[in-house]
C-alpha cells in the first residue's frame, strides 16, 4: 500500500522552462494550438530573449462572503473584483521594447526597422494608452507547453528604467489585464485570461483564469 509520505514525484509532471513573449496589436486572435517561437501566430511579434527569472503572472480575486448564523458560517460568495498582471524584462535597450511598456505603440515593430543613425522616439507621460494581445510561452525540457493567453493588456501605470554598468541592460515590461467575455459551459462568463497546457504528444487542456 502506497504512503502519502513518500512523496512520489511523476517524472512528466516535472520539468524545467523559460517563459517567452509575444505581442500583437488589440484585437488579435489565438487559436489554441502549439507555439513555434521562431514562427510566431498571425499578427504576434516575438520580444525576444527574457531576463530568466523575471516573468511572473499574478491574478487576484476579491470574494464577497455572506455569513448568517450562531455560529455565523459562509453561506454565499461572490467575486466582486478580478485583475491580472504580467511582468517580466526583456534583453534590449532599443524602443521596439519601450514602445510597448510605454504604451506608445509607435509605428517601429522590429528593431531593423531603424535605420542606422536615425532617431527613434518614446514618450513618457502619454495619457492614453495602446491596448494589445500577450502571449507567454513556455517550452518545458519533456516536451510540454504551456501558453499564457491575454486578449487584452495594457501597460500598468508605473515603469521604471535602470541604467547600470553592473547589469546586463533590460527593459521592464508590465501588462495588466482587461476583461473579455468567453462562453464556458454554455454560459457567457468574463474572463481576464486564459492557461493552455500542451502535453508532449501534443494533448491540449485549457484552464481558464
Amino acid at each position: 500500500m502506497g504512503k502519502t509520505y513518500n512523496q512520489t514525484i511523476q517524472s512528466h509532471e516535472l520539468s524545467m522552462a523559460i517563459e517567452r513573449f509575444m505581442i500583437a496589436a488589440y484585437p488579435q486572435a489565438f487559436s489554441a494550438a502549439r507555439v513555434d517561437i521562431d514562427s510566431p501566430p498571425a499578427g504576434f511579434v516575438d520580444l525576444g530573449a527574457v531576463v530568466e527569472d523575471t516573468p511572473s503572472v499574478t491574478i487576484t480575486r476579491e470574494v464577497y462572503e455572506l455569513k448568517t448564523g450562531i455560529p455565523k458560517v459562509t453561506q454565499l460568495q461572490v467575486v466582486t473584483e478580478m485583475s491580472a498582471e504580467v511582468s517580466f524584462s526583456c534583453y534590449s535597450n532599443t524602443n521596439f521594447h519601450a514602445q510597448f511598456s510605454l504604451g506608445n505603440d509607435t509605428s517601429i515593430t522590429t528593431v531593423t526597422t531603424i535605420a542606422s543613425g536615425a532617431v527613434a522616439t518614446e514618450y513618457y507621460g502619454k495619457s492614453t494608452l495602446q491596448k494589445f494581445a500577450l502571449l507567454g510561452v513556455a517550452d518545458f525540457l519533456n516536451g510540454s507547453q504551456v501558453i499564457h493567453d491575454f486578449t487584452k493588456v495594457a501597460p500598468s501605470g508605473d515603469w521604471t528604467e535602470e541604467i547600470r554598468p553592473s547589469d546586463a541592460y533590460a527593459i521592464p515590461m508590465t501588462f495588466s489585464a482587461m476583461g473579455v467575455s468567453t462562453t464556458i459551459n454554455s454560459c457567457t462568463e468574463l474572463i481576464l485570461g486564459k492557461r493552455h497546457y500542451i502535453n508532449g504528444d501534443g494533448e491540449t487542456c485549457t484552464v481558464t483564469a
